[in-house]
């Protein structure tokens, strides 16, 4: 059963193109994520402040999350997918992002004042891109062994929030998450309004 971004019982343009993608792509990565789609996996997204532009961050159920989750699994993207604007003709870039056996977010480009036409979707030039660890190795030197035992590779991205640079670790309730910047100090960052807000409880307590 889809349970992806409903609204009144309908589902929204984004559900409908991750599930044309994971459907109607023959590309192996791409077809091994179809069960967890199938069991509802995905709840909702939240806009997230990444260096990837007009990143939207999935909202995971926690027990499929647990279920589907595999640590020897690769970080690795979905892209080149295009789908045409039915008020401009104009063609939409769709991204996917996957994470340690797991749909994570996705971007998409322009994502505002657009109606995509989802039976234009274009799979031909669909590939994969490996992105393994490339955030987490930016703050692997700042961890002790025990905090690196408890971390998932998998949530560790780079942020901009007012201006300055922090590395998500944990996400919270709400679409909220912990963070820390390259001077290990921690953050709530909320998203409504956007703000990080250090906070005195130590990385690996947060980790237990």
């Amino acid at each position: 059963m889809f349970n992806i971004f409903k609204k009144k019982q309908k589902t929204t343009y984004e559900g409908l193109i991750i599930k044309a993608i994971v459907y109607g792509s023959n590309l192996e990565y791409v077809k091994a994520l179809r069960e967890q789609l199938e069991e509802g996996i995905i709840e909702g997204s939240r806009l997230r402040p990444t260096d990837i532009p007009n990143y939207f961050g999935l909202v995971l159920n926690e027990s499929l999350r647990e279920k589907y989750y595999n640590k020897s699994g690769r970080n690795y993207s979905i892209g080149e997918v295009e789908i045409r604007d039915k008020e401009s003709g104009k063609m939409i870039k769709f991204t996917l992002y996957v994470s340690y056996g797991l749909l994570i977010g996705y971007s998409i480009f322009p994502f505002k004042n657009i109606q995509p036409d989802i039976n234009s979707i274009n799979l031909e030039r669909c590939k994969i891109t490996f992105l393994d660890e490339l955030d987490y190795n930016k703050i692997e030197f700042l961890l002790s062994t025990q905090e690196k035992a408890n971390i998932s590779k998998a949530e560790i991205y780079e942020v901009q929030v007012e201006e300055k640079t922090y590395f998500h670790i944990k996400d919270l309730e709400d679409g909220d998450f912990i963070a820390i910047d390259l001077k290990k100090n921690v953050f709530m960052i909320t998203h409504d309004p956007l703000k990080a807000t250090k906070i005195i409880t130590s990385l690996n307590e947060i980790l237990q």
